[in-house]
């Protein structure tokens, strides 16, 4: 006979082995530990985590103004000497956008410098 159709004792030699694929003789549980068996009911609150933190705030270069400016228009920054701006863009038309207290527009570059 083949190795795969031999049986011993009228059982799969691999049954055999060592032991092993044999069923335990004692098939109760130890002792009274049965939290395996405990499972969520369907309707248990899930506990959901809330929204995900908000990004932390873009860092933009900031500017010193080296000149007072005056606003001539609703979309421009007024500036004075020593102010810090948060440079946003900056445009080729000699004007640049920027953030100053909390405000954002357009101010005029030759009246900064960068840092």
């Amino acid at each position: 006979k083949q190795w795969y159709q031999r049986r011993v004792r009228g059982r799969d030699p691999a049954c055999t082995r060592s032991g092993r694929n044999r069923a335990p003789k004692n098939l109760k549980p130890q002792g009274s530990n049965r939290d395996f068996m405990k499972v969520p009911s369907p309707n248990a609150s899930i506990k959901k985590k809330g929204p995900p933190p908000p990004p932390p705030p873009k860092k933009y270069p900031q500017v010193r103004a080296v000149f007072d400016y005056q606003a001539q228009d609703a979309e421009e920054l007024s500036i004075n000497t020593g102010d810090m701006i948060n440079l946003l863009r900056k445009e080729d038309s000699g004007w640049w956008v920027g953030e100053f207290k909390g405000k954002k527009g357009l101010f005029p570059f030759n009246y900064v410098e960068e840092l």
